[in-house]
C-alpha cells in the first residue's frame, strides 16, 4: 500500500514523484518558506551589558588604586579614580567577555534599545560629576576638564543676550547727569 504525497506548499495540493523530497518544484519551495527577515551577523547586545556591567564598570571606575612612593622605599596603596568613558566601557566589555565592540555598534545599541541609553546617560553624568569635581580640585589637569566639559555637555560660556530696552536705560542717565551738574 502506498501513500501518495504531496506537495509541502499548501495552495500547490500537486503529487510528489519518487525524486522529490518535500516540494514539486523550487517555486513551491520558496513559497513555502518563509525568507529570513534577519540579515548579517547575530547582535552581541544582552541585557546584562545594560544592567549589571555598566554598574560594574562604574565601580571599577571609583575603586580604581594606585601605588605611589612616599619616603624613600615606603610604597603606599592610594585611591585614583577613573574617568568614566564609552571607550572605557568597551574595554571594560572586552576584558570581562572577550569580545571586540567598535563605538558604532555601541550607537545602534542605544539607538535600539532604551535601557541601554540610560544606561550610557548614567556614564555621562558620572563623567561630568568625575571631571567637574577633579577638575575643580586640580586632581586632573582643569583645561581638559574644561574642554570636555564644553565638548561633551554642553558647558560653555553664554552669549549675551541682545536687550533692546537699553536705550531707555541710557536716556534716563543722561538725564540724570544734566540733573546733578551745577547750572
Amino acid at each position: 500500500m502506498t501513500r501518495n504525497r504531496v506537495c509541502g506548499n499548501l495552495e500547490c495540493k500537486n503529487n510528489l514523484s519518487s525524486c522529490q523530497k518535500r516540494f514539486c518544484s523550487h517555486e513551491c519551495r520558496n513559497k513555502a518558506q518563509k525568507p529570513s527577515t534577519h540579515t548579517g551577523r547575530k547582535s552581541l547586545y544582552r541585557q546584562h551589558f545594560a544592567e549589571q556591567d555598566v554598574y560594574e564598570y562604574l565601580k571599577e571606575c571609583e575603586l580604581n588604586t594606585t601605588q605611589k612612593l612616599v619616603r624613600k622605599k615606603k610604597v603606599v596603596t592610594v585611591p585614583q579614580p577613573i574617568m568614566p568613558s564609552f571607550s572605557g566601557y568597551l574595554h571594560f566589555l572586552f576584558k570581562k567577555y572577550n569580545i571586540r565592540i567598535h563605538k558604532n555598534t555601541l550607537r545602534n545599541w542605544t539607538k535600539k534599545h532604551p535601557e541601554f541609553r540610560d544606561c550610557m546617560e548614567i556614564i555621562r553624568c558620572f563623567q561630568e560629576k568625575y571631571l567637574i569635581d577633579r577638575g575643580a580640585t586640580g586632581e586632573c589637569n582643569p583645561t581638559i576638564a574644561v574642554f570636555l566639559l564644553k565638548a561633551n555637555h554642553g558647558y560653555g560660556r553664554k552669549k549675551p543676550k541682545n536687550v533692546t530696552g537699553l536705550n531707555i536705560v541710557k536716556h534716563v542717565y543722561t538725564l540724570a547727569d544734566q540733573m546733578t551738574e551745577p547750572s
